[in-house]
């Protein structure tokens, strides 16, 4: 099968249908303080249902799924399913509402264990879906980034810069610009990244560790200094 074609459509389609809902609300009531990008993406999220399940804008993807209110810790802000080729896959879908100014931001993109335990179940396709907006009188207002309002792609293209955090979450620069790989490179890449992270964690719990040596001496002379003090 050709896989590329697939997940090329796949982001294509998605791009469209949430342009689509740009399109129709470039303005939105919403201030544009630092808690804005969870509303945008609530605003998207049930837009995004409304479009595939009610107006049936497309005949690949159906069954859409809005994130519980209130449950901030959803693996996905969106779901739905992706016919195409006589294949069908579960899509897990992430919104990023970001605004103009902060492009430069280091964003996290989902845990490991999220990814590990997605793949396990047979599904593959968590997808980045970018908006940009700033503010104005009224709230905020959608607007192009390098020429687009609309930016999709799929994790496993993500670009090699991420890197896995302490938290553990993957993180990656907004701007930087996703990069083909196949499924199984991607597999692999998400191991390195791992165990890259894992080292520098060794490393920095093995130099907090000497540093306890030399601490442990110092604390004690100073509270012998302290009770002997008039």
């Amino acid at each position: 099968m050709d896989f590329k074609k697939y997940e090329t459509f796949l982001c294509e389609e998605l791009t469209r249908i949430v342009l689509e809902i740009i399109n129709e609300n470039k303005q939105l009531e919403i201030s544009a303080r630092a808690r804005a990008g969870a509303e945008i993406s609530d605003f998207l999220e049930g837009k995004f249902k409304e479009k595939v399940n009610d107006e049936k804008v497309s005949r690949f993807i159906h069954d859409a799924e809005q994130s519980p209110q209130g449950k901030t810790k959803n693996p996905w802000d969106a779901r739905c399913k992706f016919n195409y080729m006589n294949r069908e896959e579960e899509i897990w879908i992430d919104f990023k509402a970001i605004k103009v100014s902060s492009v430069d931001s280091n964003p996290d993109i989902g845990t490991p264990s999220k990814i590990i335990s997605f793949i396990k179940n047979g599904n593959f396709y968590l997808v980045y879906i970018i908006v940009y907006y700033v503010g104005i009188q009224s709230g905020l207002q959608f607007e192009e980034y390098n020429e687009k309002f609309v930016k999709t792609y799929l994790l496993k293209d993500v670009n090699h810069s991420f890197r896995l955090n302490p938290k553990p979450q993957l993180q990656v620069n907004i701007s930087a610009e996703p990069e083909y790989r196949t499924r199984e490179e991607f597999i692999k890449l998400l191991i390195q990244k791992m165990q890259e992270s894992y080292i520098r964690q060794e490393t920095s719990i093995t130099k907090k560790k000497e540093k306890l040596v030399s601490l442990l001496p110092e604390l004690i002379k100073c509270n012998e200094e302290s009770e002997e003090r008039d």
